[in-house]
């Protein structure tokens, strides 16, 4: 990276510091907890396997977290984008593993195969199987807060750079 765009990114995350929430470790382990507590709650007879409205609930539970998940991460990557075309290196990087190789808004869009196989099969997996939503639903909307967050210090990132060229 550039030293000025070093500068702009060590500023912008002094001033939209990291959240413990950010955490791909903290995400991972609150889906776990989301899939246990899923898990009590169909044990205990609050989800109730084979009652439609539960079912009906799973399946959209996950089609809202996963449309939510994908606008932010689309968001994150234009304003990655945006910071290359500023002149800075990447800032970002996509966390799914199943998206590693993308690097831009772009190629996310691209991506649509193994989007939409993972939506069908999650999505699938969620209704059949309602407390498996509930994990899915709690990671996804911690995922959806790290995306926003990363792309407001991306964009503060941008502003300061493009001040401090103007100031030169």
């Amino acid at each position: 990276m550039h030293e000025r765009g070093l500068v702009a990114y060590t500023q912008a995350k002094i001033e939209i510091p990291r959240r413990f929430y950010e955490d791909e470790y903290i995400r991972s382990s609150v889906i776990l907890v989301g899939l246990s507590l899923g898990l009590m709650l169909a044990i205990s007879g609050e989800i109730k396997l084979g009652v439609p409205l539960h079912h009906l609930m799973g399946g959209i539970s996950y089609i809202l977290s996963s449309l939510a998940d994908s606008q932010s991460t689309l968001k994150g990557f234009r304003a990655n984008d945006r910071a290359i075309q500023t002149g800075l290196n990447s800032l970002t990087r996509e966390g799914n593993s199943l998206l590693a190789h993308v690097k831009s808004a772009d190629e996310y869009i691209a991506a649509k195969k193994i989007r939409l196989t993972r939506n069908v099969l999650l999505g699938t997996v969620s209704t059949i199987f309602p407390p498996v939503a509930v994990g899915i639903a709690m990671g996804t909307t911690l995922a959806v807060i790290n995306n926003h967050r990363v792309s407001k210090r991306i964009n503060r990132t941008i502003e300061i750079a493009l001040n401090e060229s103007k100031a030169d």
